[in-house]
């Protein structure tokens, strides 16, 4: 369920296409993740999730398959795990508190190592389609990093869509499920191309 860091770096950079912008002028680097000279642009890559709530989606994905028309929750206390029938949103708290600590960690090294851009973005990934964009409007909101330099731009990445905001406003990118396989291939080819060339 869970690839290696890479795949998300490759995978935010073909997305940028589904964004309007060109994936083609992002080189793959580190600190920040994706740079773009031409532009003035880098991009870090982060995924805002906790071992505690890869856990949980792993066991909320499992109720889901088995149970797919009830809405459920679940929450760990003292290592026992509590089941619940639900409302609303699927983890949004826990998302939430993930995207808030991802931004602050982030922007904490953008200021002490990272290479520092005219534009610098964050783009995340949640692993929740279920996440609103109110909710990824109000994370981004409710972070307080600290340091000189922010974060221009945050792209939230909620499985079939992509959350754009600046902390003022947030525009809402379909990913459909064929552009979601298409950047999957991409990836797969590149990766396998990449070995072969060894």
């Amino acid at each position: 369920m869970f690839k290696d860091t890479r795949y998300f770096e490759k995978y935010a950079m073909l997305s940028l296409d589904c964004m309007g912008l060109s994936s083609a002028a992002f080189l793959m680097g580190e600190s920040p993740d994706l740079q773009s000279e031409g532009t003035g642009t880098g991009i870090e890559v982060t995924r805002a999730i906790s071992e505690r709530a890869r856990l949980r989606e792993f066991v909320m994905h499992e109720l889901r398959r088995s149970y797919p028309t009830m809405a459920t929750d679940i929450s760990f206390s003292d290592g026992i795990a509590f089941i619940q029938a639900v409302n609303g949103l699927f983890g949004g708290k826990i998302h939430i508190e993930e995207i808030e600590r991802s931004i602050e960690v982030k922007t904490a090294k953008l200021n002490k190592n990272y290479k520092v851009f005219a534009k610098n973005h964050l783009y995340v990934f949640t692993f929740d389609k279920n996440l609103t964009a109110d909710y990824a409007l109000f994370a981004v909101r409710k972070a307080r990093p600290e340091g000189k330099v922010r974060f221009d731009l945050f792209f939230v990445n909620c499985v079939d869509k992509i959350y754009v905001t600046d902390g003022r406003k947030v525009d809402t990118v379909k990913l459909a499920p064929a552009a979601q396989k298409a950047i999957d291939k991409a990836i797969r080819e590149n990766s396998k191309q990449n070995t072969d060339d060894r």
